[in-house]
């Protein structure tokens, strides 16, 4: 197993990808907490976590409060020991042109994406640090790189992530604590599939951008976040992986 006996935290945890992804550390060895808005989700994670042999923990947590993060993690080492994973992954989604963009509506993105992106991690570092290990995994978007028309709050919500994680990965680096990004591309999660829903939109479309053809999984994103974890990885800080399925690199659409 690559993450014998590691702590894991990961928010977004109850669904989607923070799901898979709590699930993917827990079968490499990794004991895992679980934060999310949705507790009863977050609960069933845990127990498929403990299913595994693996010990779990699971609260209701707001993402946008940096004291609930913070109080969490401080739980989440109690129970299970010293944090050596953090995986950012609560998000929210939103899809609306630049001239109609409210205020209200961008505060929520940026302070579930963003605030609780940097704000978790600088609790989850200031933890690593003292034992000069950890690896901070924050979850972006393929959007973050790329401007898409209608998605103005979303699209600069995940290039911030990105540009963050580049800081963070700069200013840990002396204490050996690690920072990268995950760039998913369309993934079958059910965040996808209710913007899709909500929107009208055409998924034979969407994917005809994308190279492979297909969305991703959940767990295909996991592994790509169980590769940051990893030593397999010692030497990548400071990076977002993209996992799209070349739809970044499509010059042709």
């Amino acid at each position: 197993m690559r993450l014998q006996d590691q702590v894991a935290v990961v928010t977004g945890g109850a669904s989607g990808i923070g799901r898979a992804c709590a699930l993917a550390l827990a079968r490499e060895g990794a004991h895992v907490a679980v934060a999310d808005l949705n507790l009863d989700g977050a609960l069933q994670v845990a127990v498929e976590i403990e299913q595994l042999g693996r010990k779990a923990v699971a609260q209701r947590v707001d993402a946008t409060r940096a004291e609930d993060l913070d109080a969490f993690l401080a739980s989440a080492e109690q129970h299970l020991g010293p944090l050596t994973i953090w995986v950012g992954s609560a998000g929210v989604s939103t899809a609306r042109p630049f001239l109609e963009q409210g205020l209200e509506e961008w505060r929520r993105v940026m302070a579930v994406n963003v605030d609780g992106v940097v704000f978790g991690a600088q609790a989850a570092a200031r933890r690593m640090i003292a034992r000069r290990r950890g690896s901070i995994i924050n979850i972006a978007s393929m959007f973050g790189t790329r401007g898409i028309r209608a998605r103005m709050a979303y699209c600069v919500s995940k290039a911030a992530v990105i540009m963050s994680t580049q800081v963070m990965a700069i200013d840990l680096a002396p204490y050996q604590v690690r920072a990268n990004a995950i760039g998913p591309g369309h993934t079958d999660t059910p965040m996808l599939r209710a913007g899709v829903e909500q929107r009208g939109a055409d998924l034979d479309k969407i994917l005809a951008r994308v190279p492979m053809g297909r969305l991703a999984e959940p767990d295909e994103i996991a592994e790509v976040a169980v590769f940051l974890a990893s030593d397999a990885s010692r030497f990548v800080t400071g990076h977002c992986l993209l996992a799209d399925g070349g739809w970044a690199a499509n010059g042709s659409w």
